[in-house]
């Protein structure tokens, strides 16, 4: 008895595993079907909110938002929109800091690509607070 259960169980794992292939590559064509995925980019729409510390600076809101869309572009995104939202001041005083300057900027990129932005806009002194959104 024993030995049919696990012979059931057998077929039905088998039965699903080749389902599963099936459902997720055309024609049975496993291996082509996995390097397409792979070589193909996938550029996805996304929303950067970037907020400036301009405490102390003698620099312009849109120098400032050049050199962050420069660092933006150089790893691939294309900038749709810049909106300068102006000046707001926080809930709470962050890092000795009452007020910032916000910045939305919509761009497209790869989604692998949003990691190194991240650490290239971390980079720059001027930059308090950064947040990125997938839109769409």
């Amino acid at each position: 008895m024993q030995n049919g259960k696990f012979q059931s169980k057998a077929k039905i794992r088998l039965a699903f595993s080749s389902l599963s292939l099936q459902s997720t590559c055309p024609q049975g064509a496993h291996g082509s079907h996995a390097t397409f995925n792979l070589l193909t980019k996938t550029m996805r729409n996304y929303e950067a909110i970037i907020v400036f510390n301009m405490k102390g600076t003698e620099s312009t809101v849109e120098e400032l938002t050049n050199a962050v869309v420069s660092d933006l572009k150089e790893e691939g995104a294309q900038i749709t929109s810049i909106d300068n939202l102006g000046r707001k001041e926080f809930a709470y005083e962050s890092h000795h800091i009452k007020a910032g300057q916000y910045v939305v900027i919509t761009f497209s990129a790869e989604p692998s690509a949003i990691k190194t932005m991240r650490e290239r806009v971390r980079l720059n002194t001027l930059v308090h607070l950064q947040y990125y959104k997938l839109v769409g």
